[in-house]
């Protein structure tokens, strides 16, 4: 992130995050430009965008007369695989130390009953935990996402263990914000409808938006390329 940041200017970073909505929400517009805090004793690194999209709502497929907001811990999923070869002979190697939070903060325009929620998956190789709050006074729902590695390796003994706390997760990861003809706005956690290997192997391919990881590969890839343009002294 610090090597993108350094090496391409505000304008083409925020040009290209753009376009990544655009293309995702349809009519959007910046309310700021992206901003960044660095601060490297603690290593951590934060960039935030501010937008404005014309609509996020979409038609229920299950259901007629019913929008649906669909949210996802797309910073979470976008660091999560499943591998495609699921009889192991071998150890499945996963990284750490790994940890992931997500918070997303989601206000509302009329208020709702919207009851608690909470998730734990207490893995023997990951840990999971997933809490709503509802704000009514503010009307905000509050949606906490935790996500850590237990080890560095999945053992064969143990792999189908953690395939079955896995599809467990996958089950869990959507937020659901949906709206009827007459029956106001409720909401659920809900599973996505996807496989595992779809949804957290190639999750792009469904359009979720890992706009921040796309940027970086085409930022770096554009860099590399300016770098063995430039004649060797």
């Amino acid at each position: 992130m610090r090597s993108v940041f350094r090496n391409n200017s505000k304008d083409l970073i925020q040009q290209e995050l753009m376009s990544f909505y655009v293309e995702k929400y349809g009519k959007v517009s910046s309310l700021a430009p992206p901003t960044i805090e660095d601060d490297t004793l603690k290593n951590e690194f934060l960039m935030l965008e501010r937008y404005h999209l014309d609509s996020i709502w979409s038609p229920s497929v299950e259901k007629s007369n019913t929008m649906n907001l669909s949210i996802f811990p797309t910073g979470l999923i976008s660091n999560l695989s499943m591998p495609t070869q699921l009889k192991r002979l071998t150890p499945y190697a996963i990284s750490f130390p790994f940890v992931r939070k997500e918070h997303i903060k989601v206000k509302l325009a009329e208020a709702i009953r919207v009851q608690p929620e909470n998730v734990t998956i207490n893995s023997d190789y990951f840990y999971y935990d997933f809490n709503s709050k509802y704000n009514a006074a503010d009307k905000i729902i509050d949606l906490d996402y935790y996500y850590k590695h237990q080890d560095d390796h999945v053992p064969v003994s143990g792999f189908d263990i953690y395939y079955n706390d896995m599809v467990k997760l996958d089950q869990n990861l959507g937020y659901l914000i949906y709206t009827s003809n007459g029956s106001g706005i409720s909401t659920s956690t809900y599973n996505i409808g996807y496989t595992i290997g779809t949804v957290l192997g190639v999750g792009i391919i469904i359009g979720i938006p890992i706009a921040v990881i796309a940027v970086i590969i085409i930022l770096v890839l554009r860099y590399q390329k300016r770098k063995k343009a430039k004649p060797s002294s």
